[in-house]
């Protein structure tokens, strides 16, 4: 009888591993906002910026590392510097897309352009809808089911034709 291939350890979920960051006080800037744990802040400096540091950059390779994805595999002896620099763009944009696809956050507040302190506010969603304070002081309340800010829309199903152009950008036919 065959033996059961061994699987590798369990792929690491980005909402529990962003908790856990939060709470551990390792990343400058990056904290809860209230006692009972259900709004925090993200750093979110754009990496344009003269006054760029390593540190504003942290959380993001901190999550290419938990995936498996920094440092790079091939060890080409390169200078390791300018590659991290030339990769944080894309590790703060596969956070983000981290952030929008799991649904267990919303953004409340989009701080990023704010020249002394860039950041983003987002809080805990339910699996449902968000059922907290009304985000950047609308006071509507959402319908149960409904799409939280920051949530990427429905997708659109594909029409049957290969390879056609779902999206409403301008360059659809």
């Amino acid at each position: 009888m065959a033996e059961a291939p061994e699987r590798g350890p369990p792929r690491l979920l980005f909402g529990d591993w962003l908790l856990g960051e939060v709470s551990s006080g390792r990343y400058e800037g990056l904290r809860w906002l209230d006692a009972a744990r259900t709004r925090f802040r993200v750093p979110w400096k754009h990496f344009a910026r003269k006054d760029l540091g390593e540190a504003d950059s942290r959380i993001f390779k901190a999550w290419a590392v938990a995936r498996g994805r920094w440092p790079p595999s091939s060890s080409g002896g390169g200078d390791q510097l300018a590659l991290e620099r030339t990769l944080r763009a894309s590790w703060k944009t596969n956070f983000r897309c981290a952030l929008r696809s799991t649904q267990r956050f919303v953004m409340l507040q989009d701080s990023s352009g704010d020249p002394t302190d860039p950041h983003k506010v987002y809080g805990l969603s339910s699996k449902l809808g968000w059922r907290g304070e009304a985000p950047q002081g609308r006071a509507e309340t959402r319908a149960e089911g409904s799409r939280c800010p920051g949530q990427a829309p429905p997708r659109r199903p594909r029409p049957s034709g290969a390879g056609a152009c779902v999206c409403t950008c301008p360059h659809r036919p």
